[in-house]
This record gives structure tokens, sequence and C-alpha cells, in this order.
């Protein structure tokens, strides 16, 4: 049995004019909080993206806890115990953030009628389970950038995932809610949760992360502990050159 709970292998895929991404691999343990590193264009987005089913590779394989796909598509990652944070927002935003929590899942009466108080206890259960102050009643479009960002957050942990992809997740977050942030990840991840978090803050790397897995132009270009690296050996590797050179 792998250690690995998700492993991305040799994955390759282009879009018209650009090779987005070159035989890239990563690999994903149980409970571990892994960066996702690379300047812009590397290709760490597309990557998650391909794991998650949103988009295909043109070539490589990906293994779910020991099965092995060739594709993926986002409902069979959800099945499989994944969620994804995207750096867009996915919330409808004329809805509760209730309605948002449970959106696709909503608890229904015998008559098959919406079950609002249901709704809005689950939405309340989970929000105070994680120490997030927000009123499940009000609309989405009401709340501000950071705290959208984390009803997305929110969202994914209803679904019980044991994976979940974090793509700039403190872009748009108040310091207050950055520290929120960083509290849940640490409890999911003594929950056995795996994070695989993309981040241009490097501070934030060495503050949360286990390992690190860095993409240039595409490519797999190191695999790295935290604790065994230093912010520049980062930069260096993203860059493809030493931070003094021009």
């Amino acid at each position: 049995m792998s250690d690995y709970i998700l492993e991305a292998v040799e994955i390759s895929k282009s879009f018209p004019g650009v090779q987005a991404l070159d035989g890239a691999c990563l690999r994903i343990r149980t409970g571990e909080v892994h960066a996702l590193l690379g300047e812009n264009g590397a290709g760490k987005s597309t990557l998650i993206k391909i794991l998650f089913g949103v988009y295909q590779g043109d070539s490589g394989k990906l293994i779910v806890k020991d099965r092995e796909f060739g594709a993926m598509m986002p409902k069979l990652a959800y099945e499989l115990g994944m969620a994804m944070i995207p750096q867009e927002r996915t919330l409808v935003g004329h809805m509760t953030v209730g309605e948002n929590l449970v959106l696709g899942r909503e608890p229904r009466g015998r008559w098959g009628a919406l079950d609002r108080n249901a709704i809005f206890r689950m939405a309340d259960d989970c929000l105070q389970k994680y120490e997030i102050d927000l009123d499940s009643r009000v609309t989405a479009n009401s709340l501000g950038a950071g705290a959208q960002q984390l009803v997305e957050l929110v969202r994914a942990l209803m679904c019980n995932a044991r994976v979940i992809f974090m793509d700039e997740p403190t872009s748009g977050l108040t310091e207050g809610e950055t520290q929120i942030l960083f509290g849940i990840i640490e409890r999911l991840k003594k929950q056995g949760v795996a994070i695989v978090y993309i981040t241009h803050r490097l501070e934030e790397v060495f503050r949360l992360t286990d390992r690190v897995t860095v993409l240039r132009d595409g490519k797999t270009v190191a695999n790295l502990n935290t604790s065994e690296t230093t912010s520049a050996e980062l930069v260096q590797l993203m860059a493809g050159k030493a931070v003094s050179e021009e």
C-alpha cells in the first residue's frame, strides 16, 4: 500500500500555444500540508485543476488511495474525498450562506420540500465548529471577499473532504481572517486531512507546511521537506537562477 493518498504522475497539459505542464509530478501524504510553489505561469493552478477534474491532462496518470485513473471529473473527485477552494469565488450571490453551504445536498422534508430549518441548523453547527462568526441567513453577496473565502472553506469541510486544494487562500483575507484560516488548517492536519496549498507568500510556507513541491515551466524541479530548505533556495528553484543574478 502506498504512503500517499494522492499522486499525480508525469502529467502533461497544453493549451493553444502554451505547454502548461510537462511531465509534472506531485505526491501527497495523509495529514500533511503540502506547498505547491512556482512563479506565475509555472502550472500550479493547472495541475490542481487536473487533479480535481476541471481540466483533463493530455498524458500521465492520477492515483487516489491506490486506485489509478487516467483522468478525473469533479463529481468523482468529490466522491473520492477531494475538495477545491479556487481563487475565483463560486458562491451563488443571491443565496444565503446556509444555502450555499449545502448546495447540491440540501436536506428535504417528507414531501421533497426544502427543510430550511435543517439547512440553517447544519450551517450554524459547522460555522460554530470552526469558530467562524457568520450569520448563515445573510446572502453571500452581502459578505466581504474574506468572509466569502471562509464560506468556501466551510463548504469543503461539510463534504468531509480528505484532500483539500487551496489556491492562494489568504488573498483578500484580513489578518484576523487569516489567523482563523491557519487555525482551521492546523486542526484539519491533526484530523488527517491533507491540504495542497498554493501561495506566493513564503512566510506562510514555513508557518504551515510540511513539504514543498516546486514547479518551473510546467516541470517538477524539487520536492523538499519544508524544515530542510530556506526562502533563498525556494526562490532560486522557482526562478531557475540564484537570487543575486540579474
